[in-house]
């Protein structure tokens, strides 16, 4: 059966999420390039849906965010790609177009998604876009069109109008409503910064790159890709200051965004290295200087640290610098580095990098020296744990009665779980902020007496029904109340509007409450 042209099992797919169309793996969606047509639908229904309900998100746009799911966001890619290779088109000029079942199992799966999941479906579409030439414009060097955009721009004193008369002829018209779509939804995600922290510099800057450049993989080093992610990150920012000069003309942007052009071209910002750039603005995105550091393997210890970036980091703070090469400054610098790792409680005997057994190392924890951000992301991509091993004897773990551990190797009156695999909770707050969210191990199975109702012992309160006094019974003197009869939660029955009596599962509770009267 159908309704709609969906059929009754796509619907339920939708709410059973039957597993995906196994034509489309990792390595055909990793693959697969789209072009300029099929990136403004994408990018038109994610920031449709995200305007919609998506502005006022905490933590949206921001990689490796708790509450994406990987499986959810290749969902709505596979459905998406299925779109591509549907047929809509009418047979004739007076029959309408059929409607693809495909775009309507896409755009229910959008409907129902979370917001962090089709933000970063927008992010893949902007990563996979291929350009239609060599260029975002119509020059044949990669930035030759932003050149003469600038050039023109300040020859002619800087037009409100630059946007829409000085930049449509040097981009082919796709490309220009695709930028056109970009910076509407730019403009609207940046009216709620101060909920979702992202700024219109900010969103820019994050899909510069992807957007204007043709090159899906760095040129030549590290080095080489920041300052090619600063250039293109720089021109977009650039245009989209302009368009929002361009949207104010019109009167169609918000007071609040208008306070980032009120000192355009800001001229009290201009630098020699700027070139043919804009000055930076004083909203832009802040740049630091960073320590750049190399450190040197054998050949027989690159599989070690294959994947394990927290644990390279580790092994690096307590290895031996080469005092000889290198900036002196820079090894100052080091060794600040060195001592905020290394900083926080007694050095214990642990495994070292070096051959060397025996030798006392110093507690490291990358969490003096990275941000949480940073830490987020090498643990995220790697799975390692930012926290050095504890060394807090067992008596020093308390033993309340109100304390119930998940781990099985930590004794506590209250009833643990007897699984072996259970995971182990963290002692310290390193341990706790570099686990993040991740999901339990294979093999790991959950039992019962892992999420059981706690014991009578650990009840400090049952809920009963609470009798008010009359006015003429209030009194002042300080009182006792003693419930004799075990307490009871009462309800109402929906069928006859009587109250429905549940016996409380523990009799033996008995609530001994002093309250002013």
């Amino acid at each position: 059966a159908s309704e709609g042209g969906t059929t009754v099992q796509e619907k339920l797919g939708i709410v059973f999420e039957h597993p995906p169309d196994p034509s489309f793996s990792d390595d055909v969606i990793a693959a697969k390039r789209l072009t300029t047509a099929e990136t403004l639908v994408l990018v038109q229904k994610t920031s449709s849906v995200l305007v919609h309900r998506g502005l006022e998100t905490p933590g949206i746009f921001k990689a490796f965010w708790y509450a994406q799911s990987a499986e959810k966001q290749r969902r709505l890619l596979v459905a998406f790609l299925q779109t591509l290779s549907g047929d809509s088109a009418a047979t004739g000029d007076d029959v309408e177009p059929k409607p693809n079942p495909a775009v309507e199992t896409f755009d229910a799966y959008l409907a129902s998604a979370s917001p962090h999941d089709i933000a970063e479906v927008l992010k893949w579409a902007l990563r996979h876009f291929k350009l239609q030439g060599s260029s975002f414009g119509n020059s044949t060097d990669e930035y030759g069109w932003y050149k003469t955009f600038a050039e023109s721009e300040k020859s002619a004193e800087y037009p409100p109008e630059a946007y829409s008369t000085i930049l449509p002829p040097l981009l082919p018209s796709e490309h220009q409503q695709l930028l056109d779509t970009l910076f509407n939804f730019a403009s609207s995600l940046a009216c709620y910064a101060e909920i979702n922290g992202v700024s219109g510099s900010k969103f820019t800057r994050l899909i510069g790159w992807w957007l204007l450049s043709e090159r899906r993989e760095p040129s030549q080093g590290l080095i080489s890709f920041i300052q090619e992610w600063e250039t293109a990150a720089r021109i977009l920012e650039h245009l989209f200051l302009a368009y929002i000069r361009d949207q104010h003309r019109l009167g169609k942007m918000p007071k609040r965004l208008t306070q980032l052009i009120k000192s355009y071209p800001y001229p009290n910002r201009a630098k020699d290295s700027d070139q043919y750039f804009l000055p930076r603005p004083i909203f832009t995105t802040h740049t630091r200087s960073v320590l750049l550091l190399r450190v040197a393997l054998p050949s027989n210890a690159k599989d070690k640290y294959s994947g394990r970036p927290i644990q390279l980091l580790k092994d690096a703070i307590v290895g031996t610098v080469d005092e000889s090469s290198g900036n002196p400054e820079y090894q100052s610098i080091w060794a600040d580095i060195k001592r905020s790792a290394t900083a926080s409680t007694e050095p214990i005997t642990v495994q070292p990098a070096s051959p060397v057994d025996g030798s006392e190392a110093p507690i490291v924890s990358v969490n003096g020296v990275l941000t949480e951000g940073s830490i987020s992301i090498l643990a995220g991509s790697s799975g390692e744990s930012t926290a050095p091993p504890s060394s807090r004897p067992p008596e020093s773990i308390p033993t309340s009665p109100l304390y119930r551990p998940l781990s099985p190797g930590r004794s506590t009156n209250a009833p643990t779980s007897t699984n072996p695999t259970a995971p182990a909770s963290p002692l310290d707050w390193d341990d706790f902020s570099g686990a993040g969210f991740s999901s339990l191990s294979e093999g790991t199975s959950l039992t019962f007496s892992d999420f059981g109702p706690p014991s009578p012992r650990q009840t400090s309160f049952t809920v009963g029904a609470n009798t008010r006094s009359t006015k003429g019974s209030r009194s002042t003197r300080r009182r006792s109340v003693d419930f004799k009869q075990p307490l009871s939660a009462v309800t109402t029955d929906g069928a006859h509007g009587q109250p429905k009596e549940f016996p409380s599962t523990d009799a033996s509770a008995i609530v001994h409450q002093t309250a002013e009267g």
